[in-house]
């Protein structure tokens, strides 16, 4: 198989991985949500190891082989993965219940959540989902937040105030039973 071919592929893997849990990029290019970015442990691990491979598949690509924008391309997207691979092998010290992760999540899913049709049966039960799916996310951010306590990692001082209201706001826009009591 070429090398180009092989590109493609490896970008088309990339970007499916991608948009499966990136809001963001479904509905970018105009289609429905179709998940939420995992917390899970397991699956961030998964995902290091799946952008490590798809890394290494274009590191082996002959760039002679390619013309200068395949190359261009290749070299930009094996940068993107490797950030990837390392931002997802240490997640765990991401804090979750601060504005510039924890809003982002909530923001992005209340996003997907408004953007989503709702014209069909088909259409109402993948929004119920997404529903299911921010439930999931809102318990595996008090997950994470409490793996991180164990651990004795907590956030700035200075960025509590401002992780309290990440908070409230994900209370606010949950179904109360989502939440825990405690």
């Amino acid at each position: 198989m070429c090398a180009a071919l092989r590109l493609l592929e490896t970008a088309d893997a990339v970007w499916a991985r991608r948009e499966a849990a990136a809001p963001a990029l479904a509905l970018g290019a105009g289609q429905p949500a179709r998940g939420l970015p995992s917390l899970d442990p397991a699956r961030l691990h998964d995902d290091a190891a799946f952008f490590e491979q798809a890394h290494e598949a274009l590191a082996g690509l002959p760039a002679v082989e390619l013309d200068a924008g395949q190359d261009s391309f290749r070299r930009a997207l094996m940068n993107d993965l490797g950030h990837r691979a390392e931002g997802a092998r240490f997640r765990h010290l991401d804090f979750v219940v601060a504005p510039y992760t924890g809003g982002d999540l909530h923001a992005e899913a209340q996003q997907a959540l408004r953007a989503h049709p709702l014209a069909t049966p088909a259409d109402r039960e993948a929004c119920i989902e997404l529903v299911r799916a921010s439930a999931r996310q809102a318990r595996a951010m008090l997950a994470h937040t409490a793996r991180q306590q164990a651990q004795d990692v907590y956030p700035s001082q200075a960025a509590l105030p401002a992780a309290r209201a990440v908070l409230r706001s994900v209370i606010q826009t949950l179904p109360p039973a989502v939440i825990p009591a405690d």
